[in-house]
C-alpha cells in the first residue's frame, strides 16, 4: 500500500518539529527546504510520481525532479540529512494506516517503540550561531591589526 503524499509530510513534521505548513509551504530556507526535500525522495520510493508529488506539495514537477536529485547528492555528503531521510523512509514503511487529512493538518501519532522522534536541526539556529562568531572575531581581528598599525605609526 502507497503511504500517501500528506502522510510523508506528516510524518516529516512529527520527525523534525516543523509544521506541516511549512514544509508545504513558500518557505525558501535552507533547513525547511532540506526537509521538503527527505519527502520529495521519500514519496518518489513510495511510487508517486513526480506531477502527484508536486500537485500535493504546490510545486511543478520539475522542481520536485531536481529537489531530490538534490537530495540524493546532499545525503552523500550530509550524514545528518542522511540520518532525517532514513528516519522519515522507515517510519513511512512503518504506517499502515493514513493519518493525515487531505489538508495536511498532521495529527500527532505515538512514537514507534523502536525509534523515538528524532529532531533534525539542519543548519539551525546553533549553527548560526557559529557563523555571528566567526564574522565577529574576523572583524575584531580587523580592527585589532588597523590599532596595531596605527600605535606603530605614532
Amino acid at each position: 500500500m502507497k503511504v500517501r503524499v500528506a502522510d510523508i509530510v506528516a510524518i516529516a513534521s512529527d520527525i523534525t518539529g516543523y509544521r506541516a505548513e511549512a514544509i508545504t509551504g513558500r518557505s525558501r530556507k535552507r533547513f525547511i527546504v532540506r526537509v521538503r526535500q527527505a519527502v520529495y525522495f521519500v514519496a518518489r520510493e513510495q511510487g508517486h510520481s513526480y506531477p502527484d508529488i508536486g500537485r500535493r506539495l504546490g510545486r511543478d514537477h520539475s522542481t520536485v525532479i531536481t529537489g531530490r536529485e538534490t537530495a540524493i547528492n546532499f545525503m552523500g555528503r550530509s550524514p545528518k540529512f542522511a540520518r532525517l531521510v532514513d528516519a522519515l523512509s522507515r517510519r513511512v514503511n512503518q504506517q499502515s494506516q493514513p493519518f493525515a487529512d487531505a489538508r495536511l493538518v498532521p495529527q500527532r501519532v505515538a512514537p514507534t517503540p523502536v525509534a523515538p522522534p528524532v529532531l533534525f536541526a539542519l543548519d539551525g539556529p546553533s549553527e548560526r550561531a557559529d557563523h555571528k562568531r566567526k564574522d565577529a572575531y574576523i572583524k575584531g581581528s580587523a580592527e585589532l591589526a588597523g590599532a596595531l598599525a596605527r600605535a606603530r605609526a605614532a
